[in-house]
């Protein structure tokens, strides 16, 4: 059975470190990235988006020696990354980023260091909202959880 595929948006990689060595154990782990390091139309979807909601483009060139599986750029200029992950959200759920491997109905779990509830981006309908520092046993188990419900679904 193939690894699931997890796209992760994250501009600050020392925070993550533990918890991306954990996830790559079972999942297929691609790093997001706004700098051009992969150019690439994907044939196969992500199952899951984590994404920090105030990436900053200045801390997204993740170090090619992380271990990340490959970063993808998805180079899209619309796209404010100086500000907020919201826009990338949009996109997806607009489903402008399909051929990009991510679908406008992929699981989203929201990591931040801002006081934000589920209930306020229940719009880009994102299903978890983790407020950092975060344990690494809890954003597995949501992980688990969710690809759980896909699953079944």
């Amino acid at each position: 059975m193939a690894k699931k595929r997890i796209l992760f948006f994250e501009d600050d990689f020392t925070s993550i470190s533990g918890l991306l060595f954990l996830l790559r154990k079972k999942y297929e782990i691609t790093i997001g990235a706004t700098q051009e390091i992969v150019n690439c139309d994907r044939n196969e979807d992500f199952d899951l988006l984590i994404l920090d909601i105030m990436i900053h483009s200045n801390g997204l060139n993740p170090n090619p020696n992380s271990g990340s599986d490959f970063a993808i750029n998805l180079q899209y200029p619309n796209i404010d990354w100086h500000s907020t992950g919201i826009e990338l959200l949009k996109k997806i759920r607009d489903g402008k980023l399909i051929k990009k491997g991510i679908p406008k109905d992929i699981p989203v779990i929201v990591l931040t260091a801002r006081e934000i509830t589920k209930e306020e981006l229940s719009k880009y309908k994102v299903n978890d909202v983790l407020i950092k520092p975060i344990l690494l046993e809890v954003v597995y188990n949501t992980i688990e959880r969710l690809l759980e419900r896909e699953k079944e679904q």
